[in-house]
Parts: C-alpha cells; sequence; structure tokens
C-alpha cells in the first residue's frame, strides 16, 4: 500500500507551462523611476545652454524685440550726442540788433566787442521797425537787443570821461522756450558790456530783465510754446502707428481680400480711416489747448489758421504710415521702419527740444523732417501770430502731403495677388 508523497503540495507542472505561471509574483511590472523635482538636483550646464540658444533663436526672430533692444538705444544715442555732445563750447546762435543810436563810436565798439565772444551772429533789424518785440514775434526771431539813442555817448561818458550818472542800458528779448539760446545771447551780451565796466566806475553798462517776444500785450511762459509741440506730436504718433499697423496688420491676415469681395470700396475704406485720425487729432489738440491753458495758464492764441494744419498733417502721416505698410513684406517690418522715421523725427523737429539750441551743423537736417514745418507754423500762429510764415509752412506740408498720398494710394492694392 503506498501512501501519496507531499500530500497537500502542488502539483508539479508539466514543462511546457508559460514562465508566468511559474512565479506570478516575479513576472509584475518594475517599479517607476522616481520623478525627479523640476527645482532640485544639480544644475546641467549642456541643459542650459540648450535653452539658451532656444530663446536667442526665438527672441532674435522677432525684428520689433530686436529694433527696441539694439537699434532704439543708439539711435537716442546719436541723436543726444549730435545735440548736446558735438563740441565743448555753445553754438553760435542768431542775434538781432536794432541800433536806435546810430554810428556812433562807442556804440559800434560795443558792437566789436559782442561780435568777438563768437557766441552769437549779429543780424541787423531797421531802426524803423518799430516795437521790438512785436517785429521778432512776426517773424518767429527768438533772440534780439535794442540800443537806445544815445546809448553810446552816455556809455563814453561814464566809461571814459569818468563821469558818475546812470549807467547804459540795452533791452534784451528772449524765446522763453529757448533757456538754452537764452542764455547764451544773455552771456554774450554781458560779457560785451563788462567790457566797458572794468575800465570805468562800474556799473557804467547793464541789461535790465530780458523781456519774452510776444505779439501782445501778455508775457509769453514756456508752457505756450511747448503747446504746439506737443500738439504736433499727437499729430504724427497716432496716425503714423495706426495707419502702419492697420494696413500691415489687414494685408498678412488678408482682410483685403476680403473686403474687396464685399460693396465697400478701396477709396471709402481709405476715407473712412482718414476721417478717424482726423477726429482724433481735433479731440487731442483740443484736450492739450485745454489743459494748458486751465491747468497751467498758458495763453495760446486758436485762429482759423490752426485747422488746415490739424487736417494736412495727419494726411501726411496718415499717408506716411500706409504706404510703409503697404510696401512692407512683414508686419514686424512695418513697425521697425514707422520708428525709424518716428524718432529721430520726434526729436530732430523741436517737438520737445529747440532747434535752435542744436548745433548749427545739424540744425538744417533738423529743418527736412516734415514735422518741423507742423509745429513751427502752429507755433507760427499760436504764439507769435506770424501769419506770413505760417503760410509758408502750411504750403510746405500741402505739396509734402500730396506727394505722399498719391504715391500710397498708387502703390496700395485692394486686390491681392
Amino acid at each position: 500500500m503506498t501512501t501519496d508523497q507531499g500530500k497537500g503540495s502542488p502539483k508539479p507542472l508539466p514543462a511546457s507551462a508559460p514562465k508566468e505561471a511559474i512565479a506570478p509574483e516575479a513576472s509584475a511590472a518594475p517599479a517607476p523611476r522616481p520623478r525627479r523635482s523640476s527645482s532640485g538636483g544639480p544644475l546641467n550646464p549642456r541643459r542650459v545652454w540648450a535653452n539658451f540658444v532656444l530663446y536667442a533663436r526665438s527672441y532674435l526672430r522677432s525684428p520689433e524685440a530686436v529694433f527696441f533692444t539694439l537699434l532704439f538705444p543708439f539711435i537716442l544715442v546719436l541723436m543726444f550726442g549730435a545735440i548736446f555732445g558735438s563740441s565743448s563750447s555753445p553754438s553760435s546762435v542768431a542775434l538781432y540788433v536794432q541800433n536806435q543810436d546810430g554810428n556812433n563810436s562807442t556804440t559800434l565798439a560795443f558792437y566789436h566787442y559782442l561780435d568777438q565772444t563768437g557766441l552769437v551772429s549779429i543780424h541787423n533789424v531797421s531802426a524803423n521797425a518799430g516795437n521790438m518785440s512785436l517785429y521778432m514775434s512776426q517773424h518767429s526771431y527768438s533772440n534780439g537787443i535794442v540800443i537806445p539813442p544815445g546809448f553810446g555817448e552816455r556809455l563814453w561818458n561814464l566809461t571814459y570821461g569818468h563821469q558818475v550818472g546812470v549807467p547804459a542800458e540795452v533791452h534784451l528779448f528772449v524765446n522763453p522756450f529757448d533757456q538754452a539760446s537764452a542764455g547764451i545771447v544773455e552771456g554774450a551780451v554781458s560779457s560785451a558790456l563788462n567790457t566797458f565796466n572794468t575800465r570805468g566806475l562800474p556799473p557804467v553798462a547793464y541789461f535790465p530783465t530780458p523781456t519774452a517776444v510776444s505779439s501782445t500785450t501778455y508775457t509769453p511762459k514756456t508752457i505756450d510754446y511747448e503747446v504746439p509741440g506737443l500738439i504736433g506730436f499727437a499729430i504724427l504718433m497716432n496716425p503714423l502707428f495706426a495707419m502702419v499697423n492697420v494696413t500691415a496688420e489687414y494685408k498678412k491676415e488678408k482682410l483685403f481680400k476680403a473686403l474687396s469681395l464685399t460693396p465697400l470700396t478701396k477709396g471709402e475704406w481709405l476715407l473712412s480711416l482718414i476721417l478717424w485720425n482726423w477726429l482724433m487729432t481735433i479731440i487731442s489738440t483740443v484736450i492739450l489747448f485745454v489743459t494748458g491753458v486751465l491747468v497751467f495758464g498758458a495763453h495760446v492764441i486758436v485762429g482759423p489758421l490752426i485747422i488746415p494744419f490739424l487736417l494736412l498733417g495727419p494726411l501726411f502721416f496718415a499717408a506716411l504710415g500706409m504706404l510703409i505698410g503697404t510696401l512692407s513684406k512683414k508686419a514686424e517690418t512695418a513697425g521697425i521702419i514707422s520708428n525709424l522715421f518716428a524718432f529721430p523725427m520726434m526729436f530732430l523737429s523741436g517737438a520737445f527740444i529747440p532747434v535752435s539750441v542744436m548745433p548749427s551743423w545739424l540744425q538744417p537736417y533738423a529743418r527736412i523732417w516734415p514735422l518741423y514745418y507742423v509745429i513751427n507754423g502752429i507755433q507760427s500762429v499760436s504764439v507769435f501770430s506770424n501769419t506770413a510764415q505760417a503760410l509758408v509752412d502750411l504750403g510746405l506740408i500741402a505739396i509734402m502731403a500730396s506727394i505722399t498720398f498719391v504715391a500710397a494710394v498708387f502703390a496700395f492694392r485692394w486686390r491681392e495677388e
């Protein structure tokens, strides 16, 4: 009688049984690898460098980012360096002299000493020109002096005759907005008068507090001259960048092609945008005038001749923006080109810095920018009441606006290829 061996133990499996059946516990999936913390562990220089290169490539693909990071600071350095850092000596400033004392030898000596300073370039004004402040206002001049009758004789008596009496004086007229050139003129006149003061019993000659150039009885303030510059800035920025962005984006997104399939015509689309830019310009101008008058006490003359500048100025810059956006292949490129126009024009046209304080070699280049004539024209109307100069500026703006508008319309394509 045989007994079962290993009673209760598992029966042996055949050789053909699968391995999973032999040891099910051993066939379980391997344990997952522990996740590494995103902030923990040592830095891997290779990964750092790889991500650096990846970000650099994506950054350099954006022309606008490159412009404002690299090119824009370079432009600023060039402009401010040209304006303020070209030389250690101040620029020669135009000085308009009304000599009411004739050809007195001492008066002519004062002319000589004034010219020897090298700080001013003298321009003679007829003694019959009348009120000097009004004359300068009508011609948009910034700096001038009046030599009154008897100036030379009194100066000679106090200097060489060793007499004692009321000092001889000249009357100085300056532009409050142009403090830099006003300071140069005051320094030159003081230097010329001090030549006589050192020879006599001082003071033998002096000039009273300078008078602000004005066409009326009130005394202009700096804000009176700044408001036209700010209006010019608004006329530049709003239409130019609005039209660049709209034209470039519509072109990029093929919206012009979609619009061409609607009843809207190219002329209607263009006129609607120009009307909008005119409206925004007028609103900005009203805000600037009202704020300047109510908050800062500005005294500006609002005449009908300002209106053409508010129409032709935006028309020119809107046409320029449309031309840039049309000719540019990419929206980013259009933005860069518009900035290359806008920023030099902003600083070199007198919007913030008077052109007269710029070096003499730079001033002709400042006058090639269209914005200069917009600002100068508005300033001629609102500050100086100089209608003749305003009409000249208006004519130049009209010519430039017409040429640019025709070029923009010719280049513009309503139905894209």
